[in-house]
C-alpha cells in the first residue's frame, strides 16, 4: 500500500473478545502495524477503539454501523442508520409504504428519539 508491503495477520481469535481483541491490538501496534482491516462485530469494534486512539492507529471497519459513536481512528467503510434504514422508514410511512411491521436494530429507535423529525 503506498509503495511499501502489506503483510496479512489473521489469528483465529475464536470469539474471545472480552480481553483478546485489546491484547491483539495492542500487541500489533507494538509491532509497528499501522491499520487494522477487519473487526467483524460491533463488539470487537468497540473493544479495541481505545488501544487504537492510544497508539494512534487506524481502523478499517467494513461493516455496517450503528452509527451511535465515533472515532477519528476507525474508517467506516460501511453504511450507517441515516444511509439505509432512516430512508427505509420515511418510505413505509409514506402512503406507498406499507407501515412498519418487522422488528428494528436498538440503534434505530435511539436515532429516532435523538432527531425526532428524521423518521
Amino acid at each position: 500500500m503506498l509503495g511499501r508491503p502489506v503483510e496479512v495477520r489473521g489469528p483465529n481469535t475464536k470469539s474471545w473478545w472480552l480481553d483478546l481483541f485489546p491484547r491483539r491490538a495492542e500487541r500489533l501496534c507494538q509491532e509497528g502495524v499501522a491499520a487494522r482491516f477487519g473487526c467483524w462485530t460491533s463488539t470487537s469494534r468497540k473493544a479495541v477503539i481505545p488501544v487504537l486512539e492510544e497508539f494512534d492507529r487506524l481502523l478499517f471497519y467494513p461493516m455496517q454501523s450503528e452509527g451511535n459513536e465515533s472515532s477519528p481512528r476507525v474508517v467506516n467503510g460501511g453504511s450507517v442508520p441515516n444511509q439505509k434504514i432512516l430512508p427505509a422508514i420515511d418510505w413505509l410511512l409514506s402512503p406507498g409504504g406499507r407501515g412498519l411491521s418487522a422488528p428494528r436494530p436498538q440503534a434505530v429507535p435511539q436515532r429516532n428519539r435523538d432527531d425526532p423529525g428524521s423518521a
